[in-house]
């Protein structure tokens, strides 16, 4: 039995961190010992989890300056000694590192905490190869060492621009570290490679599908008091109004339809705020159903289950596990072909994608499926590609794990 130490430090609502919570849930369901260090302790209640240690009085003084001079996390100085101290940190083989930014950790520390334990570091985004960005918009300069940066208010928004120095610390400090690196598609763990040189273990998130079963969509609508006479389209995020997701583009797409096509419709929308594509649909009587934020599963599977298609009309993305729970639930998707969602177009039927940004192609896909629809079906099969299935995760980090920690030992001896 291997004792697992998860460190995540983002939003509970965002994709990384339900990922990493799964995870977590899945090793311990497959006997391994796991810890979970985030930000869910007071959600679930669950003694194998914890908040992270809060900053002292002089880190949060720090933080101030820090952040006026545009250097993100640092402020987080005594990151190292907390962990080192910490009975779970201690008692742990393996420390599997997530989402590191959006909370008290400083990536400084990570060489002292390699020193102590085998590190394996799952990228669910392109932070730790940025100089401060989350998802670089398509920007090339974290390959020179970034400066001069063009997004400065993208996630984790930076004051100044001192992205030059921040991408140097934190590759100096990362290179030093040495984790065992992973990440979810091919697409990022192509940029983790180039970024450190060296093996990138291709690991798919998994979906339960006893969790996410493909339910009856009559049933599921039924049940959500959604309409049974209507194509119903979905549209999926933590943030409707982040715009990363592409709101403004399916608008975009949405205004090339006619409106006696969109009459044949009705909308659902799953996650926090608006988008400009439900103004545009209440705009032109198209009803709309606006969930919100929904933590139960057995309710976003009955959601996923009454619709006919996903929209994702994301611009840059990793591997985004609402498609994969819509797949799982046998709801095709319609995306564009950026960062992972190639990967999850490997079954027959599972969706479409469209070159990026070209918003009349999606238009034109958008329209041939409605026309096509005909009634609702009487049931649907799962759509998950390879890799995606219950416990596929969980057996291919055990293997990660044994992997790192007899790297640790060898470079031990």
């Amino acid at each position: 039995m291997t004792r697992v130490l998860h460190l995540n430090m983002s939003s509970p609502a965002g994709g990384a961190s339900i990922g990493a919570l799964r995870l977590y849930r899945a090793l311990l369901n497959a006997g391994e010992e796991s810890l979970f260090i985030g930000a869910f302790r007071e959600q679930t209640g669950d003694a194998t989890m914890r908040l992270p240690d809060k900053l002292s009085l002089t880190e949060r003084l720090l933080e101030k300056v820090t952040w006026h001079l545009g250097l993100s996390y640092i402020h987080a100085f005594r990151t190292a000694s907390r962990l080192l101290r910490d009975p779970w940190f201690q008692k742990a083989d393996i420390v599997h590192l997530h989402n590191l930014h959006g909370g008290p950790f400083s990536y400084l520390a990570l060489p002292a905490l390699a020193r102590a334990k085998p590190l394996v570091w799952t990228m669910h985004d392109m932070w730790a190869i940025t100089g401060h960005c989350g998802f670089s918009h398509g920007c090339d300069r974290w390959r020179s060492g970034c400066g001069e940066c063009p997004f400065l208010e993208i996630y984790p928004c930076a004051a100044r621009d001192a992205t030059r120095w921040e991408w140097y610390l934190k590759h100096r400090s990362i290179s030093r570290a040495r984790p065992v690196f992973a990440a979810p598609s091919r697409w990022l763990c192509r940029l983790t490679a180039e970024a450190f040189p060296g093996p990138v273990h291709c690991i798919p998130y998994s979906i339960d599908t006893a969790v996410f079963p493909p339910i009856p969509p009559l049933v599921a609508r039924q049940e959500l008091g959604l309409p049974a006479d209507r194509m119903l389209l979905l549209s999926a995020a933590s943030h409707l109004g982040d715009a990363r997701k592409g709101g403004h583009l399916l608008a975009e797409a949405l205004r090339k339809l006619p409106d006696a096509l969109l009459q044949r419709t009705a909308f659902v929308s799953l996650g926090e705020g608006s988008g400009a594509w439900l103004d545009e649909l209440r705009s032109r009587s198209v009803p709309v159903y606006t969930l919100g934020f929904i933590s139960d599963t057995r309710q976003l599977a009955r959601v996923y289950s009454a619709a006919d298609l996903l929209l994702f009309p994301s611009m840059y993305d990793n591997l985004p596990i609402v498609v994969l729970e819509s797949l799982a639930c046998g709801t095709p998707f319609l995306a564009f072909s950026i960062g992972g969602m190639p990967d999850l177009n490997a079954t027959p039927g599972s969706g479409g994608l469209v070159p990026p940004y070209d918003v009349p192609l999606y238009a034109n896909r958008l329209r041939e499926m409605i026309e096509s629809w005909k009634s609702v079906p009487a049931g649907r099969q799962s759509l998950l590609p390879p890799g995606s299935h219950t416990g596929d995760e969980a057996r291919a980090y055990s293997a990660v794990y044994q992997e790192a920690i007899s790297q640790f030992k060898g470079a031990a001896a």
